[in-house]
């Protein structure tokens, strides 16, 4: 339900007949379905009835996957003798349906669309009918996705991916799946000689991608849930129609050659490829329609949220339109659109806290300013942009265990619900930081200098002593977090190869601080980690001789601690005794693995705010 733009108000000037919606039945699963009444001609009215069904009795029906685009509803449509106020596509989109119907008049189910569908102006059954999203969905002959209309490059758009689709069945290449198979395999082989149509992609060709991955629609978090639990779906624009599955196909090729085998020769299909929207969608389609099981919640907000574009003008509906994707450990999170916002969010990380999975603490707000909607800093905030967690990869595995074996103690609730009690073991008071990392992506050679000269001195700075090696293998390491994506997209600890790799790169700041400005820096997994792991964080040395990074926001006097059950160490600040805002997570090198918890540490209980 791509509730993206909120609900619709009534036009300004209603009529007095306007729709008079009837209860339905929340104990019989009731919703309403939209037909369409015979019209002779395209140019003829739209007119249409609805009906009351129970999703007990299976019903058969259509669902209608749009964007509400603009939010006046002045668009009328005649409904029951009556009419109902919506936007401008999804007029649009019950036109074109109906055109459709009239070709076809031997096979037309009934349609479910939200706007029309659910009474907006009644809350309480909003709440009731979010809550049968997955269920609506799921049950639905097919998900018709409106795009909107046609432009003068959908045609093309269509025509590519539907061959792109055709040959990589013809090839036997599907599904294309991550994790990608061995380069050397006959598998890949065959991918590779299929990528080279990919080179072959005009201009004009790559403009209409480019054009058709633009649409609004892959930018809606509702969607996500829409196609991803459908029995099938295809995908209109216009007159123009393909299968969700050709598209699919398509994106899990040019992914795989991008991110495996990266198209460095060709810059238009990468900016082809930033226009992509749809990633998420065909991991959780992918997901739901094998044996796999359901992703849990944070594992879905990682998939959909971090560093991907899924909008929603009501910000509750990043937690509540992903609640159908789910396994089991969302239960207790029910939708109700009269929390605010903040409540939404708190609700949803203290469930994730007493299920133990205390990763959610990694993506938490911390301390800001300016901020959207005000949290607890331990809470998760889907307003503002999230990072990637340290030491986290596809696989949804962390490579560190700063807490070892020691489990998260049995969950204390609170009597205030904006405290979260934790038990953690103290590291040390930072006492020197570094400078923030220059944020742009794309580095200078000066960039590189400044993030490990800043690590060279805090480690220096240390009162322990230590030999060169020692240093410069605390420096290597910590500036990439000591962890990299290898070239299969799987994230591996840091090895001896990858000091190669810092060195090439040393050499380089060495020729620039010579006088030779033109100097580039190598290319190298260590080296694109660096540009990915250093923006918003900055390097700090604690009292106690330990070097780290962490939260760009961290300065001296905070304190870094370990919380029991989790795999990375954290940057607390200190509001009043026992009580703390918990900034980040942070890297502490030869603290990750679990080493400061082997000797009986001493284990305090603190208080977040």
């Amino acid at each position: 339900m791509a509730r993206d733009d909120g609900p619709p108000k009534p036009p300004a000037s209603s009529p007095a007949n306007i729709y008079a919606y009837q209860t339905l039945d929340p104990s019989r699963q009731e919703i309403r379905l939209l037909t369409f009444r015979p019209r002779h001609s395209d140019h003829m009215e739209t007119e249409c009835n609805l009906q009351h069904v129970s999703l007990d009795d299976y019903p058969v029906y259509d669902c209608l996957s749009y964007t509400w685009g603009e939010t006046k509803t002045d668009q009328q449509l005649p409904l029951d003798g009556t009419i109902v106020g919506v936007t401008e596509n999804l007029k649009a989109a019950l036109v074109q349906l109906q055109r459709r119907h009239n070709r076809n008049s031997d096979n037309n189910p009934a349609i479910w669309t939200d706007a029309v569908c659910i009474d907006q102006n009644n809350e309480a059954e909003r709440n009731e009918q979010v809550q049968l999203m997955c269920q609506i969905y799921s049950r639905a002959r097919q998900v018709l996705v409106w795009l909107g209309p046609e432009s003068e490059t959908t045609a093309l758009a269509v025509k590519t991916m539907h061959e792109f689709s055709e040959e990589l069945e013809r090839r036997n290449l599907l599904p294309i799946q991550w994790p990608y198979p061995d380069s050397k395999s006959e598998h890949t082989q065959d991918l590779l000689e299929a990528k080279k149509g990919l080179a072959s992609l005009g201009q004009p060709a790559m403009q209409a991608l480019k054009d058709f991955f633009s649409r609004l629609w892959w930018r809606r978090v509702w969607v996500i849930q829409e196609v991803a639990v459908s029995q099938s779906a295809i995908m209109l624009s216009g007159e123009q129609v393909i299968p969700f599955t050709h598209v699919r196909n398509f994106v899990n090729f040019a992914e795989w050659a991008c991110s495996a085998h990266k198209i460095d020769n060709d810059p238009q299909f990468l900016d082809v490829y930033r226009h992509i929207k749809v990633r998420a969608v065909a991991i959780c389609r992918h997901t739901l329609h094998t044996d796999r099981a359901k992703p849990g919640l944070l594992q879905s907000i990682h998939n959909i949220y971090v560093k991907k574009e899924a909008q929603a003008t009501d910000p509750k509906d990043r937690i509540f339109a992903i609640l159908g994707l789910l396994d089991n450990d969302h239960v207790g999170i029910m939708v109700d659109y009269s929390k605010p916002c903040s409540a939404v969010y708190r609700d949803a990380t203290r469930t994730l806290v007493q299920k133990s999975d205390l990763l959610i603490l990694s993506y938490a707000a911390g301390i800001r300013e300016n901020a959207a909607i005000s949290v607890p800093s331990w809470v998760l905030d889907l307003t503002d942009a999230m990072v990637y967690p340290l030491g986290l990869d596809r696989r949804y595995r962390c490579l560190f265990s700063a807490s070892g074996s020691v489990k998260q103690p049995t969950y204390q609730d609170m009597e205030d619900p904006d405290v979260l009690r934790v038990q953690v073991v103290w590291v040390g008071k930072i006492s020197y930081v570094g400078r923030p990392a220059q944020k742009l992506s794309k580095w200078q050679i000066i960039d590189f200098e400044n993030w490990i000269e800043d690590l060279k001195i805090l480690t220096a700075k240390s009162d322990l002593t230590r030999p060169a090696d020692e240093i410069n293998d605390i420096v290597w390491r910590t500036a990439v977090a000591d962890n990299l994506n290898d070239s299969t997209g799987l994230r591996r600890r840091t090895d001896p190869s990858d000091l190669d790799s810092y060195k090439a790169l040393h050499q380089s700041i060495e020729d620039f601080r010579n006088g030779n400005e033109d100097t580039v820096f190598p290319k190298s997994l260590y080296v694109t980690e660096i540009q990915a792991v250093a923006p918003t964080r900055r390097g700090f040395r604690t009292a106690n001789g330990l070097v780290g990074m962490g939260k760009e926001t961290c300065r001296a006097g905070d304190d870094v601690f370990i919380i029991l059950g989790h795999t990375t160490p954290f940057i607390f600040r200190e509001q009043e005794p026992g009580v703390y805002s918990l900034l980040g997570e942070a890297y502490v090198h030869g603290a990750m693995d679990g080493s400061l918890m082997q000797e009986v540490p001493i284990v305090q209980t603190v208080l977040l705010r």
